[in-house]
């Protein structure tokens, strides 16, 4: 394997890995919330809600770019791939290989964000529930 096909490697499978702890940890979050009181319930939600904001400017120019990338790769046809091949246009692979690095990883960016948020709307509904209960 490649140098730079080992660092792309081990750059998004990092960043899966954190997006698959997010992930895990929303759902430990979820059955912890049973025996919560509805104060720690507010706590979390606010750090959530807080860490959420911090990552928003990030998340809005990955979306950016995936929709940039995402129009470009459009533009790449199968038939012009295979002439750069033939033709050995490295230089145009090359641009290739960046931009569906560079899409690869603004999608695990926004993938990270929407595991935040699924955080934070999972919290909120939980705290919706616990005021519903405590209404009656």
């Amino acid at each position: 394997m490649s140098e730079r096909l080992e660092k792309l490697h081990t750059k998004l499978h990092s960043k899966l890995d954190t997006c698959i702890g997010q992930l895990r940890a929303t759902q430990d979050h979820l059955e912890d919330v049973k025996n919560e009181t509805v104060a720690n319930i507010e706590a979390k939600l606010a750090t959530a809600k807080e860490t959420l904001d911090a990552k928003k400017q990030e998340a809005l120019a990955a979306k950016v770019k995936v929709e940039e990338l995402g129009k470009a790769k459009l533009t790449e046809t199968e038939e012009s791939v295979a002439e750069w091949k033939a033709n050995r246009h490295a230089h145009k692979l090359e641009k290739r290989a960046e931009r569906a690095e560079n899409y690869a990883d603004a999608c695990v960016a926004l993938a990270l964000y929407y595991a935040g948020e699924a955080e934070v709307a999972i919290l909120e509904a939980v705290a919706a529930r616990q005021d519903a209960i405590n209404s009656k």
